[in-house]
């Protein structure tokens, strides 16, 4: 293992703007930052792990250190109170494989997502909307979390019920429900 002699070296994933708030905020010391940074072997997602799993921020704070360093706007989706009606701006489909979360914050159509600089995303929002919106900066487990709030579809509640009704007679039943 390696020693930085300074913050900005290539195996290091210093430079993305958190390293300032860290050191700002005091939630790490210098070396603190520099050991950690050496066991994320340049590994940004490592990093934030370590950050994480030593205590030193919530998967919130995290969150909103990086929107901040970023220039992004945070959205603490665990706040925000999901509607059927906000989710149903977008495909449950679209939705869980862009991994983007549409809600509507006072007047304001909003995006809640993992990366908000998707430059292509945006181009998709703006085409199929036509209208302005805000994307915003949320961790990871709140989007996923959030996903998880679309209503199930009619296909996905007889696949499910009739899953527990075979799991009820205990016995692997062939599959010949080709009509659902």
């Amino acid at each position: 293992m390696h020693k930085h002699t300074s913050l900005s070296t290539q195996a290091s994933v210093l430079d993305s703007g958190l390293l300032d708030l860290l050191l700002q905020g005091k939630i790490l010391t210098k070396e603190q930052l520099l050991t950690l940074d050496d066991q994320a072997e340049g590994n940004e997602e490592k990093f934030e792990r370590l950050l994480l799993d030593g205590g030193y921020l919530t998967e919130e704070q995290l969150g909103q250190m990086k929107a901040q360093a970023f220039g992004w706007h945070f959205l603490d989706l665990k706040k925000e109170p999901l509607k059927q009606s906000d989710l149903a701006l977008l495909p449950k489909a679209f939705a869980q494989g862009q991994e983007v979360v549409p809600l509507i914050k006072g007047e304001t159509t909003c995006f809640a997502l993992v990366n908000p600089q998707r430059g292509t995303l945006r181009r998709l929002l703006q085409k199929k909307f036509g209208f302005s919106f805000s994307m915003h900066f949320s961790v990871p487990s709140a989007v996923e979390s959030a996903l998880k709030e679309y209503e199930v579809g009619f296909t996905e509640s007889c696949e499910a019920l009739l899953r527990q009704y075979d799991a009820s007679l205990g016995t692997k039943v062939v599959d010949d429900r080709s009509i659902v």
